[in-house]
C-alpha cells in the first residue's frame, strides 16, 4: 500500500500546524527526554535526590565493577535464551492459526497471549508457588509419582527464570508475527512445492526470509523486554540467590542501610546504553512495517490444510494452554481457598482469604488507585498517540520535526520499568515545588503514559494509515475547520482502534510493577504493589485470592480487545 497522501491546508494554517508539532515535540520532549537527561545527572551526582552535593564519576566505576559487568551478562544471556526458545514456538503457533485450518484459531490466539495480559508478578508468584522446593504442586506430584528429589522441578532455579521469560516471548513474538504470517500470499508457498520442494522446504526457504523482518524484529523487541524484566527475577532469582539487572537496581535502593542511588543510577544508565544499539535496530526494522501488505493480481490466502495432522496440532496448542494458564491459574484457585500454602485439603477449603483481602484497606486503596492511574494513562497516552499518529501520517514537509517527533516517540522502548521509575523519582525531586508528584497518582500516571507510548502510537498509526485522506478532503472543502473535521470524520473512523488501544493501554498500565514499585508511596500503592507487599510479608494464600479477584475485569478486558482489534484489524503487540 502506497503512503496516504497529505491533506493540502491553506498558506494560513501551515504556521498553526508547524506550532502543533513544535508543542507536540516539546510534550515528548517533556516526558521522555527531560526524566532520561536527569538520570544521567544522578549517575554522577553524590548525594541522594533532593540533597545538596558534587558531581563525580564514582557512581559510574562501581557499576563497571566485575560483579556488575557479570551480572548484566548474566541477564544478557537469561534474556537470549528465553527470546530464542520462545521465537521457535511463536512462529511455529504463528504458523499454525495464522496460515492453517486449524479449528478455532480466534480462540487459541486468545489463550495463547493471555500470559501477556496478566501482571507478570502474579504469573511469577504463580510459578514461585507451583515450584517450590518440598511444597509446590509441581514437586509434590514430581516426588509422588515419579519418585523424584523433593526439589527436582524447582522454579527457583536458572530453568524457573528462562520458563518465565519463555511463556511471555512466545505470547509477545505470537501477537506481533501473526498479523505478518496471515497477510503472506499462500501462492509463493504453492510454487515452491509445484517446483518439488516439501513443505518444510517451502516453509525454510520462502515463507521465513520472506518474514525475516517481522521474526527479527519481534525476537528483539523481547531481548530487550527480557533483559528489562523486573518481577520474575525478584521472585524466582533473588531467593535462588540469582541476580539480575531489575532486582540489583531496585535492591541498591531499597534493601541498603543507606540507598545507592548513584551506584543504581549508574548501573542503570550502563542497561539503556547496552539495551541502545539492540533497540535502534530493532526500531529500523519494525518502522513502517504496519504498511506493509503482499498484495498483486495473483494475491492468495486460502489456509493451508493440516489433514490428519490437523486434530495433532490442536493437542498440542491444548497442551501448552493447560501448562501456561492452566496450572498458574489452577494453583492460584487452590492457593485462594486453601487454609495455608502448601495444605491441600478439599474438605477445609474456604473463602476466608477473599473476605480478609476484600476488607484490606490497603487492597482496597491498591484497587481504587489501579482504576484511576490506569484510565487515566490510557486516556492520556490515547491522545498524544493520536497527535503523533497524525503528524507521522498527514502532515507534510517538517521532515526534522517529523523524525524527532517519531524517535521520541519510540524512545521509551529503552527504559525498563525500573529505569523510567528510577529516572522520574530524579525528575520529581528537581521538579517544581508546585509540582509534586513523587509518591501521588498523578506521577504514577506519567509513567504509565511514557511506557504505553510506543504500544499506543503503532496501534494509532497503523488505524490512520488505513484512512483515506479524500475522506478529511472532502469535509474540508465543504468548508468544515480541521477540528471539525477530525471530530466528525476521523474519529468516528477510528473509534474501533481507539477503543482497543485505549483498553490496551489500561491492562498494561494496570500490569506495571517495577515503575510503581519505585514510585509509589503509602496512599499511592496499586495492585501490583500490594501484591509484592503481601509476597514480602509471606501471605501467600491471600496474594492469590486477590490475583483471582483481578483476573476477572482482566479477562473481561482482553475479550473486549479482541472483539475490537478484530473489528478494527488490529494486530495485538
Amino acid at each position: 500500500m502506497g503512503s496516504p497522501r497529505a491533506v493540502e491546508v491553506p498558506r494560513a494554517a501551515r504556521l498553526t500546524r508547524g506550532l502543533g508539532l513544535a508543542f507536540l515535540l516539546v510534550v515528548l520532549g517533556l516526558l521522555i527526554l527531560y526524566p532520561f537527561g536527569m538520570l544521567l545527572y544522578g549517575s554522577l551526582r553524590e548525594a541522594p535526590p533532593g540533597d545538596p552535593g558534587g558531581l563525580n564519576l564514582a557512581g559510574l566505576w562501581r557499576a563497571l565493577t566485575l560483579a556488575n559487568i557479570e551480572l548484566l551478562a548474566r541477564t544478557l544471556l537469561l534474556a537470549g535464551l528465553g527470546a530464542a526458545l520462545s521465537s521457535g514456538v511463536a512462529i511455529t503457533f504463528a504458523w499454525l492459526l495464522g496460515r492453517t485450518d486449524v479449528p478455532a484459531a480466534g480462540l487459541w490466539e486468545a489463550v495463547v497471549t493471555l500470559p501477556l495480559f496478566l501482571p507478570p508478578v502474579l504469573l511469577a508468584i504463580s510459578w514461585g508457588m507451583l515450584g517450590a522446593p518440598r511444597v509446590g504442586l509441581l514437586n509434590l506430584a514430581a516426588s509422588r509419582w515419579l519418585g523424584l528429589p523433593p526439589d527436582a522441578l524447582s522454579t527457583y532455579s536458572y530453568g524457573g527464570l528462562v520458563w518465565y521469560l519463555f511463556q511471555y516471548g512466545v505470547a509477545l513474538q505470537l501477537s506481533m508475527l501473526l498479523g505478518a504470517m496471515a497477510n503472506l500470499d499462500a501462492s509463493l508457498e504453492e510454487a515452491a512445492r509445484v517446483s518439488g520442494a516439501s513443505r518444510w522446504t517451502a516453509a525454510r526457504r520462502v515463507v521465513l526470509p520472506l518474514l525475516f523482518p517481522a521474526v527479527s524484529g519481534a525476537f528483539l523487541y523481547w531481548l530487550v523486554r527480557g533483559f528489562e524484566t523486573f518481577e520474575g527475577p525478584l521472585i524466582l532469582g533473588v531467593p535462588a540467590g540469582i541476580r539480575m539487572f531489575g532486582p540489583q537496581v531496585y535492591e541498591l535502593i531499597h534493601h541498603r542501610m543507606r540507598p545507592e542511588y548513584q551506584e543504581a543510577t549508574a548501573l542503570s544508565v550502563v542497561g539503556v546504553l547496552l539495551m541502545f544499539p539492540l533497540v535502534v535496530l530493532q526500531w529500523r526494522r519494525l518502522s513502517g512495517r504496519a504498511f506493509w501488505t503482499v498484495t498483486g493480481k495473483g494475491y492468495l490466502a486460502r489456509p493451508v490444510k493440516l489433514g490428519r495432522w490437523r486434530w495433532a496440532a490442536v493437542l498440542g496448542l491444548t497442551a501448552y494452554a493447560v501448562v501456561v494458564v492452566g496450572l498458574p491459574v489452577g494453583q492460584l484457585v487452590l492457593g485462594s481457598l486453601s487454609p495455608f500454602f502448601g495444605f491441600y485439603e478439599f474438605q477445609r477449603f474456604s473463602w476466608r482469604h477473599y473476605a480478609k483481602v476484600l476488607s484490606d484497606g490497603y487492597v482496597m486503596g491498591a484497587i481504587r488507585n489501579t482504576l484511576l492511574a490506569s484510565s487515566a494513562a490510557a486516556v492520556g497516552t490515547l491522545a498524544l498517540a493520536l497527535g503523533v499518529g497524525y503528524a507521522l501520517t498527514r502532515v507534510r514537509g517538517q521532515r526534522r520535526l517529523i523524525w524527532a517527533i517519531n524517535l521520541l516517540s519510540w524512545l521509551p522502548l529503552l527504559a525498563p520499568g525500573i529505569v523510567l521509575g528510577l529516572a522520574l523519582l530524579w525528575a520529581y525531586a528537581f521538579a517544581p515545588r508546585w509540582l509534586e508528584l513523587y509518591g501521588s497518582v498523578w506521577g504514577l500516571v506519567v509513567a504509565y503514559v511514557t511506557l504505553t507510548l510506543p504500544v499506543a502510537v503503532r496501534t494509532v498509526q497503523g488505524a490512520l494509515a488505513q484512512v483515506a485522506v479524500e475522506l478529511e478532503e472532502a469535509a474540508r472543502v465543504c468548508g468544515a475547520p480541521p477540528l471539525l473535521t477530525l471530530l466528525r470524520v476521523t474519529l468516528p473512523l477510528l473509534w474501533r482502534s481507539l477503543a482497543a488501544a485505549w483498553v490496551l493501554c489500561f491492562l498494561l498500565s494496570a500490569r506495571e510493577a517495577s515503575a510503581s514499585l519505585m514510585l509509589a508511596a503509602p496512599g499511592a500503592q496499586v495492585l501490583s504493589v500490594a501484591l509484592v507487599y503481601l509476597w514480602s510479608q509471606g501471605r501467600m494464600e491471600e496474594v492469590a485470592a486477590l490475583g483471582i479477584v483481578m483476573m476477572f475485569p482482566v479477562l473481561l478486558l482482553r475479550y473486549f480487545l479482541g472483539v475490537l482489534s478484530r473489528g478494527a484489524g488490529v494486530v495485538l503487540r
